[in-house]
């Protein structure tokens, strides 16, 4: 019989061991001001609110070799506060890749 796999939050998996890298792909909740139907239909699944970063970013520093990357895909409008949450952490801003 199938069964449903089981899925283990992120901050588990970190805890296990100090990485050289993290890639995140983090469900955004997206900011975009003024009324906007459509991205409130965007994503069918939980997001991130932005007084989640903080918290998610000390986990990424704290699960991290020192001088080793975060790679994390973002929008446009949480930037600012994903820059912020970064910083307060401790990483240091190396690069910006636009897709």
């Amino acid at each position: 019989m199938w069964q449903q796999p089981r899925f283990r939050d992120y901050r588990d998996r970190l805890a296990e061991g100090q990485w050289d890298l993290i890639i995140a792909d983090i469900p955004w909740k997206y900011h975009k001001p003024g009324a906007n139907t459509k991205s409130t239909h965007l994503v069918p699944y939980p997001t991130l609110e932005q007084s989640d970063y903080p918290d998610m970013m000390q986990t990424f520093y704290a699960a991290l070799l020192p001088d080793r990357n975060l790679w994390c895909w973002s929008e446009y409008f949480n930037l600012p506060a994903l820059f912020s949450a970064a910083e307060g952490a401790g990483f240091t801003y190396r690069g910006l890749a636009v897709v």
